[in-house]
């Protein structure tokens, strides 16, 4: 700002000369002020277009607490003179930048968020840090934009960086035990989930025709060729789903550590997932993403690492979750149970999961907080909806049903 202010004063006075005194010296150091800040603009419009940066995780997903290391090179493909101010995205308090003393100028690189230096003819920066995941997320990581100035530090460029690192941090799979948080379906529940009927859209294989064959599973083509009936075998799909609710809405204000619920809310939800999934009992989640509702739907325990993965990308940050409810009060599909996970119990889940117990559905609210005093386990009583409060801590997770 005060080569600037510099700057323009002395334009302003030469001007003011070459008007009272018309001299040539006035003129020439117009025009030779005007040529230098052409100059100094032109090769930092130069070095604005051949500037690049590249960067990379030497993984893009990891479990929490495991390692990645970040790397990053800025460079310009020019020969060109300008001074470059990287700034990085705010760090996330999911991961913690910096594991060793070797990485201790890297981590505070990374905190103070910007960094300046010279960048002159084919020169290139290159820093690394070591990133530790401390809890799950979507984490953005790395160099988010670049303010590029001239020499006489007059003008400025801003390059925007759009391809910045992502780092998914998956939650870990808490083993489940359905003795010490019995969410199990209900019996009555269990005995009709077995009940299966056959997906035409899936042939499993083909065998010869038996007498007790329906004629329609015939395969007249292949029977044709073959010169024998052959009849085909369909895969067998439950009829009940398990149902999973997340409300992904953004923590209370009022936590102080929002990543240890956010964290449990999700492993919670996998670790549910997780338990039919291995008894081949359809699983669906459904969960708010860009205010539009989303479904992760997998039927048997094969497709758990797509349902794990899919998992891992959820944000926390919804602002409403009412789209959710709105298909469970017309279902077009049968339910086993229904669990609605939240770290915000409020009015509109409490109606929401009434009206499911008035349908006859086995409806539970898993509820995650941060102090004994939000345990909210009398705000459902008498209402048939079964309430689990879980409360994080430190070495271990403190579970309680009313």
């Amino acid at each position: 700002m005060r080569n600037r202010l510099l700057y323009a004063f002395m334009l302003l006075l030469s001007m003011l000369s070459l008007a009272i005194s018309g001299s040539r010296g006035s003129f020439i150091m117009l025009i030779t002020l005007v040529i230098l800040a052409a100059v100094s603009f032109g090769l930092l419009f130069l070095s604005w277009i051949g500037l690049e940066c590249s960067q990379e995780l030497s993984d893009n997903m990891i479990m929490k607490d495991e390692i990645t290391s970040y790397r990053a090179k800025i460079k310009c493909k020019f020969y060109s003179y300008a001074l470059v101010k990287a700034s990085f995205i705010s760090p996330s308090k999911a991961l913690a930048f910096g594991t060793s003393s070797a990485d201790e100028e890297s981590s505070d690189f990374f905190r103070r968020a910007s960094q300046e230096y010279e960048l002159y003819g084919r020169s290139n920066v290159q820093f690394e840090c070591d990133i530790k995941s401390i809890h799950r997320g979507v984490c953005p990581v790395g160099v988010e934009y670049i303010d590029m100035y001239d020499f006489l530090k007059i003008f400025r460029l801003r390059k925007k960086i759009t391809d910045s690192a992502i780092l998914v941090v998956c939650p870990n799979i808490v083993p489940f035990s359905d003795e010490l948080f019995s969410i199990a379906p209900s019996e009555e529940a269990g005995i009709s989930r077995k009940a299966s009927f056959e997906d035409y859209s899936s042939v499993t294989d083909i065998r010869k025709y038996q007498y007790s064959d329906s004629m329609k599973r015939v395969h007249w083509k292949l029977s044709a060729k073959k010169d024998e009936l052959l009849v085909k075998n369909y895969d067998h799909t439950n009829t009940m789903v398990t149902a999973v609710i997340l409300d992904n809405r953004a923590t209370p204000d009022s936590v102080q550590n929002p990543a240890a619920l956010e964290d449990s809310l999700i492993e919670t939800a996998v670790s549910i997932s997780k338990f039919n999934l291995d008894d081949n009992y359809p699983v669906m989640l459904d969960y708010m993403d860009d205010e539009s509702p989303m479904r992760i739907y997998e039927s048997g325990s094969s497709g758990f690492d797509r349902f794990f993965f899919a998992a891992s990308y959820v944000r926390i940050d919804a602002e409403q979750v009412s789209m959710l409810f709105d298909e469970y009060y017309n279902p077009n599909f049968l339910i086993s149970a229904l669990y609605v996970l939240t770290t915000n119990p409020d009015q509109e889940v409490k109606n929401f999961l009434k009206a499911m117990t008035i349908n006859g559905l086995d409806a539970n609210v898993i509820h995650f907080f941060e102090r004994d005093e939000e345990h909210k386990s009398k705000d459902f009583e008498d209402t048939g909806v079964s309430y689990y409060g879980i409360r994080p801590a430190p070495q271990a997770t403190a579970i309680s049903k009313s």
